[in-house]
């Protein structure tokens, strides 16, 4: 299935709709965790390809939800360097969602850098950003 809409995204790469819908559905497979290692790292490879097509082309239908999934794919597999580029854009164009400042949060922490970890938490504290139960723990544990 995932070949069958590669071939489809390659000849209309700017189709926004088929290019979320690969996205999710290549999100949903992952998410399911039945794969190897190396099966998983060349999924999130593709994903990774179909978010920067997304990006390219489309960017403002990324939302903080789309970098928080990919950053979060690439910190599973370890691939920082690939997590803190898609960080780096999320920060740019969607800085101001709480799934940005989760993405961080979640790279930092990965990274065990404490220090960005914090200030990242204290940010997020003093916006106006409603929080989830996550963030809610995290305030709870480190404050």
């Amino acid at each position: 299935s995932i070949q069958k809409y590669m071939e489809k995204l390659k000849k209309n790469p700017e189709n926004v709709e088929l290019n979320l819908e690969v996205f999710n559905y290549i999100h949903e497979v992952l998410s399911i965790k039945i794969m190897s290692r190396l099966e998983e790292q060349t999924f999130i490879s593709i994903l990774g390809e179909v978010t920067n097509t997304l990006y390219e082309k489309n960017l403002w239908y990324l939302t903080g939800e789309h970098y928080l999934k990919i950053i979060d794919l690439y910190i599973g597999i370890e691939d920082y360097d690939n997590a803190y580029k898609w960080m780096m854009r999320a920060n740019r164009y969607r800085g101001d969602t709480l799934e940005t400042y989760k993405a961080n949060l979640h790279l930092y922490f990965a990274q065990k850098n404490s220090a960005a970890f914090l200030d990242t938490l204290n940010r997020l504290k003093k916006s106006d950003i409603i929080v989830d139960e996550e963030v809610l723990n995290l305030f709870r544990l480190y404050h």
